[in-house]
């Protein structure tokens, strides 16, 4: 069979990921281009520090969040169906993808995402 052939590839994905806890800064992430895999996807834990409605859409909420980065990120999303009020969102740790190329949402550049979920409960 071909059972042998992955160990070496194994062991490296563990050698990248130590590699990767020890240079644990949190320099701003490469953008990833359409296409490529989503394990390239650069997922960090964030910190909703303002939030506000965003002037031209009654969909989206526009955010600062700091990710641990020099300044925090302006990002759009989409979540104003689900959050009433800024104080709603203000505070909160989310997951934000931060290597997505910036992009604008109804006038606002997003520099990023938030990841989010939900539940039947």
């Amino acid at each position: 069979g071909g059972g042998g052939g992955g160990e070496g590839g194994e062991k490296n994905q563990k050698k990248k990921k130590k590699e990767k806890k020890a240079n644990n800064t949190a320099a701003p992430a490469p953008a990833v281009e359409e296409g490529e895999d989503v394990c390239k996807l650069d997922i960090r834990v964030g910190h909703i520090v303002k939030a506000w409605e965003h002037p031209e859409s009654d969909k989206l909420w526009c955010e600062s969040i700091d990710i641990g980065e020099e300044k925090p990120r302006s990002i759009c999303s989409g979540l104003r169906p689900f959050y009433a009020e800024a104080s709603d969102l203000i505070g909160r740790n989310v997951l934000v993808v931060a290597n997505l190329k910036a992009r604008k949402m109804a006038n606002f550049v997003s520099e990023g995402m938030v990841m989010c979920a939900s539940s039947p409960d």
